[in-house]
């Protein structure tokens, strides 16, 4: 069994995004020896500057690291990492452990685990609740699928990142509690748009039912926390109709076809998905901002 992560383990981060590259800044403030990668040279040279080091290539970044983080956007974009004679499979060490922080249907983290299997590597299915506010403070909270041992190797590095820590069970179901944590909050929030054009309906200020909300039964992290999705559409690097499609509609699609798979039915996340691209449009042309339909 190889080593538990320490100060001197060779770290791998890939996906320097809104909420990969606060991650990576957290382990280099933690001490971490981390190279990373990212097909944005900006995101590499902010990184750069917090003290990492260029890997050059997912291709080197694997043959020098025993610690890989991936933090995609997508199944397919993990695909592309670990895929191909310049992928994470056909070069990374034996026993290298991949956390893998993408959220995707269960069945296809399964997969990739058997394939990491495969060539003698360590699959861990680590995705995240709490966004870019979370993954900025250090705070996030992992849901954990995969091996105890492999878990407890890699405390370390989750440690430095997050501040919550739950093991769901094997390879899988870390995401199940991903888009169960992502249906809350997403279909919740669809609630949240209808019952603000109530309220606007009949002249009663947004502000008013968000401060009354947070002291109220309808309380929820999106009210406690309002505004992050405006801020995320608005300003995301991918642009507004991006983060709509690749982020927010794809959990709940995600999800359904779990349900799917799993014979379970779910209307209301079928109506939520269907609805609420068009609600977020409306609400941010109701704003005032740009966002291309």
């Amino acid at each position: 069994m190889p080593r538990t992560a320490n100060k001197r383990s060779k770290l791998g981060f890939i996906g320097l995004g809104d909420i990969g590259l606060p991650m990576a800044s957290n382990l280099l403030k933690a001490g971490f020896d981390l190279s990373v990668c990212d097909l944005r040279k900006v995101a590499v040279k902010t990184a750069l500057r917090l003290g990492a080091r260029d890997a050059k290539s997912v291709k080197a970044l694997a043959a020098s690291c025993e610690y890989i983080s991936i933090a995609v956007v997508n199944e397919a974009q993990v695909d592309q990492v670990v895929s191909g004679p310049d992928g994470l499979f056909a070069n990374a060490r034996a026993g290298t452990a991949i956390l893998s922080h993408s959220t995707m249907p269960p069945a296809v983290a399964e997969h990739f685990a058997s394939r990491a299997k495969a060539r003698d590597l360590a699959w861990l299915d680590v995705p995240m609740s709490g966004a870019s506010v979370a993954a900025k403070a250090g705070t996030l909270t992992f849901l954990v699928g995969g091996d105890k041992r492999l878990l407890n190797r890699c405390r370390p590095i989750l440690n430095a990142m997050g501040s919550n820590i739950f093991h769901i069970g094997p390879v899988g179901a870390g995401q199940v509690a991903k888009l169960v944590n992502g249906l809350m909050l997403h279909v919740g929030y669809v609630a949240i748009l209808e019952a603000l054009n109530l309220a606007s309906a009949y002249g009663v200020p947004e502000k008013q039912i968000i401060a009354l909300a947070r002291v109220s039964t309808g309380n929820s992290w999106s009210v406690e926390h309002w505004g992050h999705i405006d801020q995320l559409v608005e300003k995301h690097i991918q642009g507004p109709e991006a983060v709509i499609q690749t982020h927010v509609r794809k959990d709940i699609l995600d999800a359904l076809i779990a349900a799917k798979a799993a014979r379970t039915s779910m209307p209301m996340t079928g109506v939520a998905m269907e609805i609420y691209p068009d609600l977020i449009r409306e609400r941010m042309r109701r704003m005032g901002k740009r966002i291309d339909s």
